[in-house]
């Protein structure tokens, strides 16, 4: 009986190994979609683990430290005159801004501005950040080269990329979240920059791993390693996204005729924001910096049908000048508009 039992045990495992099947990435439910921002929880980094098939990665004990959101524009939001100008996509990160041109079998970075423009770097070469479809075993690799501009002086960059599915399995995230067939990516860039006499040398090597109905990855681990001289340091970045097994949001829901303006613009006092309700939702109006930290909540009430319009005052919220972003959600179609709040 106990060698009867041992195999029909080893068939159940060998059954359900054979039908697990990872995650594929595909334009249409895996690109970066303008108008889809990305809201993750930023937490202490932990070592990526093993790769392969059938793993069983455990990150369940992450320690949370803050929210934070990636925003996602089209070109039109761009704040980096006179560059980028074949970019179609924006997506930006602790005010710094990554210009994308993304089609439907490729992602690529085509060029990086910091907060304050002070450093700008564009790509004759660019980096490919993602090929569609993509899933376990697929890899691709390549070389990247630009000019890294810092004030008035400009720098040569020129790195070597490669990307690689490398895992799938199960993944375990805070509050004991389960997420089956998940498949991991890792992507290492390396990269040179000749500084006046000073070669800098960075190494970046980031795990992201993704679901079947989150466009965005579940989980994000980056190191970067710098070297200048006889100088190393390290840096870590991690997060998770807390909103795991949500339903694609298809791009046809973006192409609607809701009414979305917010004037004036520069502001300085009060702000109106019109919009409409196409159908009965629930309406969640919220403010960001451009660090993508929610700053308020201007509403959050149910509505019908209708034409209306929110007030609110810079001066009351005691709001410093600079970038904004007003985030509207009619009901799971995320509408955003970029506000200057002025002295």
């Amino acid at each position: 009986m106990k060698k009867f039992t041992l195999i029909l045990s080893c068939l159940i495992i060998a059954g359900y190994v054979y039908t697990q099947q990872p995650v594929i990435l595909n334009f249409e439910t895996h690109s970066i979609l303008p108008g889809a921002d990305n809201n993750m929880v930023l937490c202490q980094y932990a070592e990526p683990g093993n790769g392969g098939s059938g793993i069983l990665w455990d990150f369940s004990a992450l320690k949370a430290t803050s929210d934070f959101t990636g925003f996602v524009n089209n070109d039109s939001k761009a704040k980096t005159t006179g560059y980028f100008s074949s970019a179609n996509t924006v997506l930006e990160e602790f005010n710094n801004r990554f210009y994308l041109r993304i089609s439907s079998d490729k992602t690529e970075q085509i060029g990086y501005a910091s907060a304050n423009n002070s450093v700008i770097v564009t790509y004759d070469q660019p980096f490919v950040k993602m090929v569609f479809p993509f899933t376990m075993n697929d890899r691709y690799d390549g070389v990247f080269s630009g000019t890294m501009k810092i004030g008035q002086s400009e720098f040569p960059i020129n790195g070597f990329y490669e990307v690689a599915a490398d895992g799938y399995g199960k993944l375990v995230l805070p509050g004991n979240v389960t997420v089956d067939n998940a498949l991991r990516v890792k992507t290492s860039k390396t990269y040179n920059v000749q500084l006046n006499d000073l070669t800098q040398h960075v190494e970046i090597n980031t795990y992201r791993w993704y679901g079947c109905c989150n466009r965005y990855p579940l989980l994000v681990l980056t190191s970067v390693k710098t070297s200048a001289g006889s100088s190393t340091y390290t840096e870590f970045q991690a997060a998770y996204n807390n909103a795991v097994n949500v339903a694609l949001p298809l791009t046809e829901q973006y192409k609607n005729n809701t009414r979305f303006t917010v004037y004036p613009n520069p502001a300085d006092g009060i702000v109106t924001v019109d919009y409409s309700v196409t159908s009965p939702c629930k309406v969640i109006i919220d403010l960001y910096d451009n660090s993508g930290r929610k700053v308020k909540n201007l509403l959050n009430n149910k509505l019908e049908t209708g034409n209306y319009n929110l007030i609110f005052n810079t001066d009351n919220d005691q709001l410093a000048p600079g970038f904004y972003f007003i985030r509207a959600d009619f009901g799971g179609t995320v509408r955003k508009e970029s506000i200057i709040i002025s002295e």
